[in-house]
């Protein structure tokens, strides 16, 4: 059944899903570190942060 409209009910909480990388990045001190969803370091993979 093909739906006409988007999903829309207060009962769930949505958000879009975009094609890209999310990380979480942790700084203490001055010492960044960025993870990955798995929480594997992916800090050397970005050496502009």
């Amino acid at each position: 059944m093909k739906q006409l409209r988007p999903f829309n009910s207060e009962q769930y909480i949505t958000e879009l899903k975009l094609d890209g990388i999310r990380l979480i990045l942790s700084k203490i001190d001055n010492k960044v570190r960025l993870y990955s969803r798995h929480n594997n370091e992916v800090t050397a993979k970005f050496p502009e942060f």
